[in-house]
């Protein structure tokens, strides 16, 4: 076979991975939404309403839906819960410890509504109402979820720019699935909604030499999730925790338990671990990870450090990463 035919075939055979690599990209759909309801469940539906109306604290905006990426309700109640639980606030601070009483078991039947005029009442001058307060927020802490309570009281819109802090105004949304056809969402009855299509897929590599010699030292994947972000992390490859040590410490991203725990974390060295905000908590990736996220803020990771990098000795390797989730805030 001539040379001119083998480059022929070569050509094809690129060509033909090129395209079926093409064919897995799924074409993004304007408004493909995941919507979150107040009772937790998710629906999958496609928003009709080309716009919304936003309040904020330097006037009304009016977005187009196709350019939202999420949107985070906040709490808020209706006019005569929120009129009932600022009387009982009051009366926080009551001459009678009896109504002091009373006031507090009201609160904490009223649960997770409750929780942002309490976090705000925690704050007053008043010694009385604030250690109420507290008290009542302790109560509601030990029978409501904490996936349930959160203190924010505005809307949270992630557009495809900036974010934005306000309320919506609009009082139902146009949407429409295969199972219901066209209908009108109840803005009220919303906790959430994530634009599908949007969120990143990125590869990275976390190098064993920057990243596995100490807790402190993490790598910001410039991946941004929030609360209940569906994340999804791969890992594969070697790192050698001790160089020198004839290749036998090396080990894949879960780690090697026989060598206990590593200096600062409570997991195996060699695993790559992750944590959401600088202050977030660090949790098992391993060679798979998938689940919602449990807080908001930049995703870190971090190889659990050599035992034996403290004692001068040097570590080499790297995991390959691939994530899907959150938003990528990187110009890669």
């Amino acid at each position: 076979m001539s040379r001119i035919k083998w480059v022929w075939i070569a050509w094809l055979v690129v060509a033909g991975v090129a395209t079926a690599a093409d064919a897995k990209k799924k074409p993004v759909i304007p408004n493909d939404v995941e919507i979150r309801l107040a009772d937790g469940s998710r629906v999958r539906m496609l928003i009709l309403q080309p716009s919304l109306e936003i309040e904020t604290k330097y006037g009304k905006l009016v977005t187009p839906t196709t350019d939202l990426r999420r949107i985070e309700r906040g709490i808020r109640s209706d006019p005569a819960l929120t009129a009932k639980m600022e009387e009982a606030i009051k009366r926080l601070g009551n001459d009678s410890y009896q109504e002091r009483e009373k006031a507090v078991k009201e609160l904490v039947a009223v649960g997770a509504s409750a929780y942002v005029p309490l976090y705000q009442a925690a704050k007053s001058k008043d010694a009385e109402v604030a250690r109420r307060a507290n008290q009542a927020l302790e109560e509601i802490r030990k029978k409501v979820p904490e996936s349930k309570l959160r203190i924010r009281s505005d809307d949270l819109i992630q557009t495809a720019e900036f974010t934005i802090v306000g309320r919506i105004l609009n009082t139902t949304i146009k949407a429409k699935s295969s199972v219901f056809g066209e209908t009108q969402l109840n803005v009220a009855d919303l906790r959430g909604l994530r634009w599908m299509g949007h969120q990143a897929e990125i590869e990275l590599t976390i190098d064993a030499t920057k990243y596995a010699i100490n807790a402190t030292q993490w790598m910001d994947t410039g991946i941004e999730v929030n609360l209940d972000d569906e994340l999804t992390i791969a890992a594969s490859g070697q790192v050698d925790l001790m160089v020198n040590g004839g290749g036998g410490y090396a080990t894949g991203p879960t780690g090697n338990a026989q060598w206990g725990q590593a200096p600062g974390t409570n997991h195996p060295p060699g695993a790559l671990l992750g944590k959401i905000g600088n202050g977030g908590q660090t949790f098992l990736i391993g060679e798979n990870y998938k689940g919602p996220a449990k807080a908001e803020g930049k995703l870190f990771l971090q190889i659990s450090p050599s035992p034996w990098a403290r004692h001068g000795n040097a570590v080499g390797g790297s995991y390959k990463v691939n994530i899907t989730g959150g938003r990528d805030t990187e110009e890669r």
